[in-house]
């Protein structure tokens, strides 16, 4: 889901999650005559409008004009690696039948940044919110659904199993699943795999948290299969067709429907309250708004959502 968007160029902190999209702190362009003599393969404004077509019939991605010079230096490596000698055989092999280069190139103009419960404030809604009424609506069937929709390297996921784990007074008897996708398939070998640096973990758990969910590794953390066992990774394009879910109790979406143009955006809401249980419920991220003229959603403040009707 990561993931996976409009002509909007949001400001964010250095530690805005990117999955499958892009980061706003890039360089700015240069002139065209300077940026000519330093390229080492041609790319000029009709192969960035080509590459930019490209990306929104794939993914639903809008690539900006101001993007030129971040998707030139990202895509390079991918010319060099396959020998070729201008963007327009790129483009070439990207549409060869059965050609599966395109992923490549989505991964390659994605920037992941993302860390342990960032946006603590949803995972306190979680825990304090949504957990309470999940238990108290299970009579004998007691399941729990959550989405990470643009999970990126699975910090969200993981944080969300670490929410549950410490917030259920007891899992037994519980069927709980984190379904966690992300346009980005190099992001989900991450993900899948669980091993961060300490640092990573260490800014944002106490140490008796990080002692219960991960093992030592040198100086890596890696999450145990406790942990690992409650969530399911895969790669998908939102906008593409969706393997058939179970209704679900949460979908976390941050910072995905920014980067998706108005009719895109509302088509993947539409589809968010559809894939709901009644009293299901839509995180969005922090610089994100709501774009909901069916009034399918209650607002309940800081991009926490209520799904209506």
């Amino acid at each position: 889901m990561r993931a996976t968007r409009s002509s909007i160029s949001p400001t964010t902190s250095p530690t805005t999650k990117r999955s499958g999209f892009f980061s706003t702190r890039e360089k700015p362009a240069i002139k065209s005559a300077e940026r000519r003599k330093t390229q080492e393969f041609a790319f000029d404004a009709s192969d960035f409008a080509y590459l930019q077509k490209l990306v929104k019939e794939k993914s639903g991605i809008v690539l900006t004009d101001d993007k030129q010079v971040m998707a030139y230096s990202r895509l390079t490596s991918r010319l060099r690696s396959l020998k070729l000698d201008r963007f327009r055989d790129y483009f070439e092999l990207i549409n060869r039948p059965g050609s599966d280069e395109i992923d490549h190139c989505l991964n390659a103009i994605s920037t992941n940044l993302t860390s342990f419960f960032r946006e603590k404030h949803h995972f306190d809604f979680l825990a304090k919110t949504i957990l309470p009424a999940v238990q108290k609506r299970a009579t004998r069937q007691k399941n729990l659904r959550i989405w990470s929709a643009g999970c990126s390297s699975g910090e969200e996921a993981y944080s969300v199993a670490i929410t549950i784990c410490e917030s259920l007074l007891s899992s037994a008897g519980w069927d709980i699943e984190i379904i966690a996708t992300d346009l980005d398939s190099n992001m989900i070998k991450t993900a899948k795999a669980g091993r961060y640096r300490k640092q990573q973990l260490t800014s944002s758990m106490d140490d008796g948290v990080i002692q219960r969910y991960f093992d030592e590794d040198g100086s890596y953390l890696q999450a145990k299969t406790r942990l690992k066992s409650m969530i399911s990774f895969s790669r998908l394009n939102l906008l593409g067709s969706w393997p058939p879910f179970s209704k679900f109790d949460l979908i976390i979406c941050r910072n995905v429907i920014i980067y998706f143009d108005k009719p895109t955006k509302r088509t993947l809401i539409d589809r968010y309250h559809q894939a709901l249980s009644t009293e299901g419920h839509l995180f969005l991220g922090h610089s994100e708004k709501m774009d909901d003229p069916k009034k399918q959603f209650t607002s309940l403040g800081k991009t926490s959502y209520l799904k209506a009707g």
